[in-house]
């Protein structure tokens, strides 16, 4: 059950009382001389909707994320960032130094075959 606060008109004094939500409406038609007050304001619960946000589709985040991946440097690949986990991302970067040192052992052994 809540605590509600309430405020006697006539002397203003503030008290709270403990009842059930249905007890409240039968208590203020009983003493009219109370009202209810709020010493904070009530919280907002809910999903972000009811607030006008949305949430975006999974789909569309992962539709975002693969733009994001063929257009590095723009907006899109900042905002959404990478669908790569970091240890795709780490391993990509593993091969790619791999196949530039192979290049150029290559390119080495092609150099001293020509000498």
């Amino acid at each position: 059950m809540p605590t509600y606060t309430f405020i006697n008109n006539d002397t203003g004094e503030e008290f709270e009382l403990f009842m059930k939500i249905a007890e409240q409406d039968p208590y203020l038609k009983d003493n009219p001389h109370i009202s209810k007050t709020y010493k904070t304001a009530p919280a907002i619960s809910g999903d972000s909707a009811g607030l006008g946000f949305r949430k975006t589709d999974g789909g569309f985040n992962d539709l975002m994320n693969r733009i994001g991946d063929a257009n590095r440097g723009s907006h899109v690949a900042d905002k959404y960032g990478s669908s790569r986990s970091a240890r795709q991302v780490k391993v990509d970067q593993t091969v790619q130094k791999h196949k530039v040192i192979q290049g150029l052992q290559s390119a080495r052994a092609s150099l001293r075959k020509d000498t």
